[in-house]
C-alpha cells in the first residue's frame, strides 16, 4: 500500500560495502528530516536546490554517525516530482543502516519496492512505458540492451502510441461526426479516407508487433547448445568460443556429466552456450541425469550446434541425433578437420545452401571465424532489421497491443463490408485505445501498477 503524504527513505546504490552509498528520500518532509540529523555550515532549509553542501550526521545524542555531502532538491524539478534529499554517507553497509534507522526515528518511512518510480509515474514525471525502461536500463548487460532501454525512457514508445491514439480518437470523432448528420443525407467525410486513417494505425501497430521477437532476443538473449555424440569435440569447442575453460577435456567419451553453461556476446546480445551431455543410453546413474537435462536443453535452446567428427564415418548414433536436430533451427559442425576426412558430403540430408555445414578444428584453429559468422546469420537475421530502431521487448506491452491489433483487424474488414454498425464502430475504436493506453499507463489498474512496481529494487 502506498501512502503519497509519507516521506519515504532507502539506500539508492546496490547494498553492500563501497566507497560511497546514496541515501534517498522523498516526500514533504524530505528537507525537514534532514534539518535534525545534519549539522554544517548552512542549513538544510538554506540549502540551494541541487547543490551539495558538506556536514556531518548526528543522531539524538548529538554524537556524529558520519561524515557527509547532502542535497536537498525541491519539487517539482525531481524524480518523484516531490521534495527529495540525497545524502552521501561512506558505503559501510552497518554505516548506512544506522542512518537509514535514525532518519526513520525522525518521520520517514522505508520505501516499498519501486516506489520512488511510482510517485514518479503518479506525478506525472514519467510514464508507466518509461517506468519500465528503468528496470530495462538498470539490468542491461549489453550496449544494445542499454541503448533500447533509454529509447523507452527518452518517451520514444509514448510518442508512438500517443500520436496512434491520436488518431483513433479523430477517426472516431469522423465516425460519430458522419452518425450525427446521417439524417440530413450529407457525406462528412468519405468513408475510404477512414479506412485509409485505419490502416495506417493497424500497420504501426503491426511493426511494433513484428518487432518483439528481435527485442525477446535482445534482453534475455539466445540460448545455443552443442550436440553430438560423446567426443565430438564440443567441450574443446565451448572452451575455445568462451575463451576459458568452462568443460572439462579428455579422450575418453562421457567425461561431460552434467549440462555446462557460459555466456559470450555477439554483436551486443548475450549468448549462452550449452555443453550437453553426450546423448546416449548409459548404466551410470549419474551420467543419466545429465543426459536427461541435456534433451531439456535442446528443447528449450533456440539454436542446435550438431557436431559431426569428420575423421569418423558417421552411423546409426549419429543419425539418432540428427532426428532430434533436423526439426528445430541447426548449423552442422564438422570438427576434427585437420585430419584426414572419412565422408565428403552429409550423408542425413541435403542441405540448403544456408544450412551447410561449416568446417573447423578447433587444435588448428580453422574455420572458427565462419562458424561465428554462421551464427550470427543464423540467430541475429531479425535483430539486423531492428539494429537502430527501438524494438518491443515487453511482454505487457505485446499483449495489449495484440488485443489492438485484433480488435482494429476486425473492425477494419467489417467496416470495408458495411457489417458493422456507426455505434459499435465507435465503441470498438474506443476498446483499442484503451488497450493502448494500458502501455503509458493513461488506462491503469491499481493492482497492474503494484505488480508493475513490485518487481523494481527497493530504492529506484
Amino acid at each position: 500500500m502506498l501512502y503519497i503524504q509519507d516521506t519515504i527513505v532507502a539506500l539508492a546504490t546496490p547494498p553492500g560495502v563501497g566507497a560511497i552509498g546514496v541515501i534517498r528520500l522523498s516526500g514533504p518532509h524530505s528537507f525537514s528530516i534532514l534539518q535534525k540529523v545534519f549539522q554544517g555550515k548552512t542549513s538544510p532549509f538554506n540549502f540551494e536546490s541541487h547543490k551539495l553542501y558538506h556536514g556531518r550526521i548526528v543522531d539524538r545524542a548529538n554524537i556524529m554517525l558520519d561524515d557527509v555531502l547532502a542535497v536537498c532538491m525541491k519539487a517539482p524539478q525531481t524524480f518523484t516530482g516531490e521534495e527529495c534529499v540525497e545524502i552521501q554517507s561512506h558505503g559501510s553497509p552497518v554505516n548506512i543502516s544506522r542512518i537509514i534507522k535514525l532518519l526513520i526515528s525522525h518521520g520517514a518511512r522505508l520505501a516499498e519496492p519501486g516506489e520512488f518510480s511510482k510517485r514518479a509515474f503518479l506525478n506525472g514525471k514519467i510514464d508507466l512505458s518509461q517506468a519500465e525502461a528503468l528496470v530495462d536500463l538498470i539490468q542491461a548487460k549489453s550496449e544494445i540492451q542499454a541503448q533500447n532501454a533509454l529509447s523507452q525512457i527518452s518517451g520514444y514508445l509514448f510518442e508512438i502510441i500517443k500520436d496512434i491514439r491520436v488518431k483513433v480518437a479523430e477517426s472516431r470523432a469522423l465516425i460519430e461526426i458522419g452518425f450525427d448528420f446521417s439524417d440530413q443525407d450529407l457525406t462528412i467525410i468519405e468513408k475510404a479516407n477512414i479506412i485509409s486513417i485505419l490502416e495506417s494505425i493497424y500497420q504501426k501497430i503491426d511493426n511494433l508487433i513484428g518487432s518483439f521477437s528481435a527485442g525477446q532476443l535482445l534482453s534475455h538473449g539466445v540460448k545455443i547448445a552443442l550436440v553430438g555424440k560423446p567426443n565430438v569435440g564440443k567441450s574443446t569447442l565451448m572452451n575455445t568460443l568462451l575463451k576459458e575453460d568452462k568443460s572439462i577435456i579428455h579422450h575418453l567419451p562421457g567425461t561431460t556429466r552434467d549440462v555446462v553453461s557460459g555466456e559470450l556476446f555477439i554483436k551486443g546480445v548475450p549468448v549462452y552456450l550449452y555443453d550437453t551431455a553426450g546423448i546416449r543410453e548409459t548404466s551410470d546413474e549419474v551420467e543419466k541425469m545429465g543426459v536427461q537435462k541435456s534433451q531439456e536443453v535442446l528443447n528449450q535452446s533456440d539454436c542446435l550446434l550438431f557436431l559431426c567428427d569428420s575423421s569418423r564415418v558417421l552411423d546409426e548414433y549419429d543419425q539418432q541425433l540428427w532426428d532430434l536436430v533436423k526439426d528445430k533451427q541447426f548449423i552442422v559442425v564438422m570438427t576434427k578437420c585437420d585430419l584426414p576426412s572419412a565422408w565428403s558430403s552429409f550423408p542425413f540430408a541435403a542441405l540448403s545452401d544456408d544450412c551447410l555445414p561449416v568446417h573447423i578444428s578447433v587444435k588448428n584453429e580453422w574455420g572458427l571465424s565462419d562458424l561465428m559468422a554462421c551464427i550470427e546469420r543464423k540467430i541475429f537475421k531479425d535483430v539486423h532489421n531492428y539494429e537502430h530502431n527501438y524494438v518491443l521487448n515487453n511482454v505487457r506491452h505485446y499483449k495489449s497491443l495484440q488485443m489492438a491489433h485484433q480488435i482494429l483487424g476486425h473492425v477494419l474488414e467489417q467496416f470495408t463490408k458495411d457489417q458493422i454498425q456507426e455505434e459499435c464502430l465507435v465503441e470498438e475504436l474506443k476498446s483499442v485505445s484503451e488497450h493502448l493506453g494500458e502501455i503509458t499507463g493513461e488506462i491503469n489498474s491499481e493492482t497492474v501498477l503494484d505488480v508493475i512496481f513490485s518487481k523494481f529494487c527497493i530504492g529506484k
